[in-house]
């Protein structure tokens, strides 16, 4: 999941083996992915559909927290462990 700090969520993806690219990016301090992502409402025949497409592709810098930092940003951004 990637947790921006403003607080808003982006959905789970994961990371396949066998060459396991995020997780090599993230030990090269750099992480690849997508802008936040957009989304619409439209009303369909009285209903509202709401609609979400990736942003546009970006390129992260990565490094980790201090566990001390880390856990305060959790506490603020009302993270948990199923988060993830």
């Amino acid at each position: 999941m990637i947790v921006r700090l403003d607080g808003t969520k982006e959905n789970s993806f994961e990371d396949y083996g066998p060459h396991w690219p995020t997780v090599r990016d993230l030990a090269e301090g750099r992480f690849e992915h997508f802008g936040p992502s957009v989304r619409t409402e439209r009303k369909f025949f009285g209903t509202s559909v709401v609609t979400s497409r990736l942003g546009e592709p970006r390129l992260f810098d990565f490094e980790l927290l201090p566990a001390e930092i880390a856990a305060k940003l959790w506490l603020e951004l009302d993270l948990v462990d199923s988060d993830f």
